[in-house]
């Protein structure tokens, strides 16, 4: 995440969740990331994008949890999106690019119950990605994201009243996006 975002995102969230980030590079183990008052050490053998299972025989969700895909070429912001929604309890998959994710979606073993997609993409964009995902996989739920909230509506990339989520965001803010979308 680039540093100015970290620099606007911070003071709006006092008191908010807190994330130590390294200077750069994949999670090594030992690494803590999470909250003040929870962090979380990456452990070799956990994988930073498997989510907790789910053990509630009374809940709507899937054995393992819902799974969400996460798409946004800028890597730091992927893999923030995925680390938030596995602490929230929800298995995360990641793709940098429309036709990573639509090849994911594909291959996966499991059902892919919602994306997450950031709009401005090189190649095909989160738009476009969205449309081949509704005409190919009806109903499948889709949160378009992007820190350029007016961009986005003024040029016509979203129609308004689109499911969007604008960044900076928090754990919070993606959870409660997230579960309304699901229906859960």
């Amino acid at each position: 995440m680039p540093l100015a975002v970290l620099e606007v995102c911070v003071p709006r969230h006092p008191g908010r969740r807190v994330f130590h980030f390294g200077a750069c590079g994949p999670e090594q183990p030992g690494d803590t990331f999470g909250t003040a008052r929870n962090p979380q050490t990456i452990h070799p053998q956990m994988p930073v994008s498997q989510g907790p299972t789910n053990t509630n025989p009374g809940s709507k969700r899937p054995p393992g949890g819902f799974t969400v895909l996460v798409v946004d070429d800028e890597e730091a912001v992927r893999r923030l999106a995925c680390r938030m929604l596995t602490w929230t309890g929800y298995q995360a998959l990641e793709a940098s690019h429309g036709r990573e994710a639509i090849a994911t979606i594909e291959q996966h073993a499991g059902s892919v119950h919602l994306v997450l997609t950031d709009i401005k993409m090189p190649g095909m964009n989160g738009r476009e990605l969205g449309r081949h995902v509704e005409q190919r996989w009806p109903g499948k739920p889709i949160l378009y994201m992007s820190g350029f909230a007016s961009e986005v509506f003024e040029n016509g990339l979203l129609e308004p009243g689109a499911p969007f989520l604008s960044k900076p965001f928090t754990q919070d803010d993606l959870a409660q996006k997230v579960r309304r979308l699901l229906g859960s």
